[in-house]
């Protein structure tokens, strides 16, 4: 799996959710997201694209440092692109 596109029945992605998909390259939320636990994308080694929603409240305490954060473990984190 390359890409995933959170439904809009989705409020929140928990903790260490997508936890090693190493394949991942994109990921685009609904507008209903409202938050994203701690680690949700954790070793997703191949990550460039993080589209979020304006209505995201919380993304693990910090909003957008934390997103960045819970992709712990990736030494490309600072060249993944984060679009608001």
């Amino acid at each position: 799996m390359t890409k995933i596109e959170i439904p809009n029945t989705i409020l929140e992605i928990g903790k260490y959710q997508f936890v090693g998909f190493k394949n991942l390259l994109k990921v685009t939320f609904p507008s209903t997201l409202v938050t994203i636990k701690e680690g949700a994308f954790k070793n997703c080694s191949s990550l460039t694209s993080v589209i979020l929603p304006e209505s995201l409240g919380l993304v693990d305490n910090g909003n957008v440092i934390a997103l960045r954060e819970s992709l712990d473990g990736q030494n490309h984190a600072e060249k993944i692109t984060v679009f608001i």
